[in-house]
Parts: structure tokens; C-alpha cells; sequence
């Protein structure tokens, strides 16, 4: 299977997880970003979180990444 590291070395690209997150900090619910935006590396090879959000369009307005550069996180479906 190939890694996203290879799948877009040198390339942008974010991750949808499909469902929103929540989480608790400091006692409170929180609702956190769905979207998450990677860059690459200085060493070329791997990439590193530099946002999260919860509108896809304006990540990829801002970061110029096209929908081809989406990766959608499913579950898979339970029988």
C-alpha cells in the first residue's frame, strides 16, 4: 500500500476525517477541525501538519490544493 508521503512528495494535500472530531480540553467539549492540512518537509521526503480547520474550501483556497489532493478517511462499513 502506498504511503501519503509518497503519493504526494513535494505536494500539499489534505486529510478529511469524514466524521467531526470532539474532544475534551480542560473539562469542556470541544469541536475540533475535520480537515487537516500537510506541507512538506524541509527533507522532501515526509510531510508535517501546518493546520486544521473545519472548511475544506477555504484550506484549499488558501493553500491552493485541488480536490484531487483530498485524501477522504472512511470507516470501513460494519456487517
Amino acid at each position: 500500500m502506498m504511503q501519503l508521503d509518497e503519493a504526494f512528495r513535494g505536494e500539499s494535500f489534505i486529510t478529511d476525517l469524514g466524521t467531526p472530531v470532539t474532544a475534551t480540553v480542560d473539562g469542556e467539549e470541544k469541536k475540533l477541525g475535520r480537515y487537516a492540512v500537510f506541507a512538506p518537509c524541509q527533507d522532501g521526503e515526509h510531510h508535517q501538519p501546518v493546520e486544521v480547520g473545519r472548511s475544506l474550501k477555504r484550506l484549499q483556497k488558501k493553500y491552493g490544493i485541488p480536490d484531487e489532493r483530498v485524501c477522504r478517511m472512511t470507516e470501513e462499513e460494519k456487517k
